[in-house]
């Protein structure tokens, strides 16, 4: 779900209040699931420039 709540906010452009009506999750759970996901995303990337790999 973190997946979805990142794309539908980063690539799709769509306000949180948007995401919660479409994936019937509360205002703080999206929140929730977008910093997490971040999260992820950030150490991802932290962890290909410091190896090279994914």
């Amino acid at each position: 779900m973190q997946g979805s709540v990142l794309h539908l906010r980063e690539r799709e452009g769509l306000e949180l209040e948007d995401i919660c009506n479409l994936l019937q999750v509360s205002l703080s759970n999206v929140r929730v699931l977008l910093h997490r996901a971040r999260l992820k995303v950030f150490a991802t990337l932290e962890h290909f420039e410091e190896t090279g790999q994914c």
